[in-house]
């Protein structure tokens, strides 16, 4: 009966002592797989963190550039706006002065075509009708001339030679009659033509009032793309401070990710070097479950040695063991 209990005692302690060992198998292989994921996770997560850190370095890179481009752009734009509004206000400039310069022709045009059409043609006119009488009067003038030129002394009187003359010399290609004759024939039909340009200086006077009228509305046409010009101008000035603003906080962004990427790959590498110090104890305990005292059935003795590593009291190591 001794016996069998002493076997029973022996097969129960057999097993006891195998299940301790299973779980020891069992504890290094969770610290070894531990040991393993901290290692492996420390260059997996290291190198997906400082890849996400290249990445948004080359992003922000790309979005710097692309703000440098574009506040290129903007200041091209505004430069070339203040062009344009300096050109606008000379051109308005031009064309005032041009409405001006056609506002003050109208008056003069209107008198040289009263001048040309009305009063030119009457005075023509005139001496047109009076070319006949002045024909008559010029040959008169000229039977005249042509007697006294003839007109001459020479004699002698009581042995004196006497020689005299009036000292007029008339002789002329063409005479005073011809000339005066060829003159209204020349103004034949001038009357007449020049009141017919009284139709084109109304069109013209017509054309220039149109023209000036054009100027004026041109002018306001361009006094108020000016003005839009200028209520433009403020917004690309706050365009040009936005993206100023947003290119330097990327910079600055920038400059933070390599501290923060190299921050965080620290913190990475203490927790998983705590994640490995955590596995100690099981692998310890694993070991001592497999190899050592307590796969022996020797568990007081092992907890007594080793109270200090866990906190465990002398006399609580005693009672049990009793």
């Amino acid at each position: 009966m001794c016996l069998e209990d002493e076997d029973e005692k022996i097969e129960s302690k057999k097993g006891k002592i195998m299940a301790r060992r299973i779980f020891g198998a069992f504890l290094i292989l969770m610290g070894i797989v531990g040991i393993l994921f901290a290692v492996l996770g420390v260059r997996s997560v290291q190198g997906a963190v400082t890849s996400l850190g290249e990445g948004m370095d080359m992003s922000l890179d790309l979005a710097i550039d692309s703000l440098d481009a574009a506040l290129g752009s903007l200041l091209l734009t505004r430069d070339a706006l203040a062009d344009v509004e300096e050109a606008m206000e000379q051109v308005e400039g031009t064309v005032d002065n041009v409405g001006t310069a056609l506002d003050g022709t109208e008056p003069i045009l209107t008198e040289i075509g009263t001048i040309t059409t009305v009063d030119l043609p009457n005075s023509l006119a005139a001496i047109e009708d009076a070319v006949p009488n002045t024909v008559q009067a010029a040959d008169a003038i000229d039977s005249t001339l042509i007697t006294l030129n003839n007109f001459e002394i020479n004699t002698d009187i009581l042995g004196f030679p006497i020689q005299y003359d009036l000292g007029i010399d008339y002789e002329p290609t063409v005479s005073l009659s011809a000339s005066v004759q060829e003159i209204g024939l020349s103004l034949e039909g001038m009357p007449a033509r020049l009141r017919e340009l009284d139709e084109a200086f109304i069109e013209t006077q017509t054309n220039l009032e149109t023209i000036s009228q054009n100027m004026d509305d041109l002018s306001g046409n361009l006094k108020a793309i000016k003005e839009q010009i200028a209520g433009f101008t403020p917004f690309v000035d706050d365009f040009i401070r936005v993206v100023t603003e947003t290119s330097d906080n990327l910079r600055l962004l920038k400059a933070q990710v390599g501290g923060q990427v190299a921050m965080v790959n620290t913190m990475i590498s203490l927790g998983m070097i705590w994640l490995v110090l955590s596995q100690v104890v099981p692998l310890y305990l694993g070991y001592e479950l497999v190899f050592g005292r307590l796969s022996s059935g020797d568990e007081p003795v092992w907890i007594a040695e080793n109270a200090d590593k866990f906190n465990i009291s002398s006399a609580s190591t005693t009672d049990e063991s009793e």
